[in-house]
């Protein structure tokens, strides 16, 4: 009769990598929250440009009340009732004016957050996960929040970021780099347009 040693270590099950499932998980929800934050940035964008056209729309509407209101003004001896709403809608104009501008800087600026997002999900960036990516000043600064199996890695990931072109002119600074119970460390990155120091 044959014994066969069950203590062998090729007979000892197998324990699996708790670090592995933690980095799939940690991955995949990555993904998601890009996802979202991609679905998000494209609905705020469709949401401004509606509300740019139809400001556009009223103003070019009271612009043309306004043209139509001096000529008749030119045209007809000066009334109290055509002059209080020549008034009115001047008033209208002036009020209306800085909600035009604003959304039209904003409209200018969805580029910058595009490019800014799609420059982040460009760049393979070994060894290291974002799980937060918030744009403030329209797209002109951003803050990157995440994780990394190797500390050494994070000046090669601030090198990869000022290489886009859409990076170009900002300061990179870490807010926060501390190392988590898993081994991992965590950080916070932001950056901010060299100009706004002056």
């Amino acid at each position: 009769m044959q014994q066969i040693n069950l203590y062998q270590e090729t007979f000892k099950p197998q324990r699996r990598s708790r670090t592995g499932e933690i980095l799939v998980g940690l991955f995949v929800a990555i993904v998601l929250s890009m996802a979202v934050a991609g679905w998000w940035q494209q609905h705020t964008l469709t949401v401004l440009q509606q509300r740019h056209a139809q400001q556009t729309l009223t103003q070019s509407r009271l612009q043309e009340e306004l043209a139509q209101l001096s000529d008749k003004v030119a045209q007809l001896k000066p009334s109290a009732l055509l002059a209080r709403k020549l008034s009115e809608t001047q008033r209208q104009l002036h009020l209306r004016q800085p909600v035009l501008n604003q959304l039209n800087q904003l409209s200018e600026k969805k580029d910058t957050i595009i490019d800014g997002l799609e420059a982040l999900a460009a760049q393979p960036l070994p060894q290291t996960w974002l799980n937060v990516v918030r744009f403030t000043r329209g797209g002109e600064d951003v803050h990157l929040k995440g994780y990394a199996l190797d500390a050494e890695r994070l000046p090669e990931l601030v090198r990869t970021l000022a290489q886009q072109p859409v990076y170009s002119g900002r300061h990179f600074s870490f807010v926060r780099l501390e190392q988590q119970k898993s081994g991992v460390y965590g950080f916070d990155l932001s950056t901010q347009q060299e100009d706004a120091h002056e």
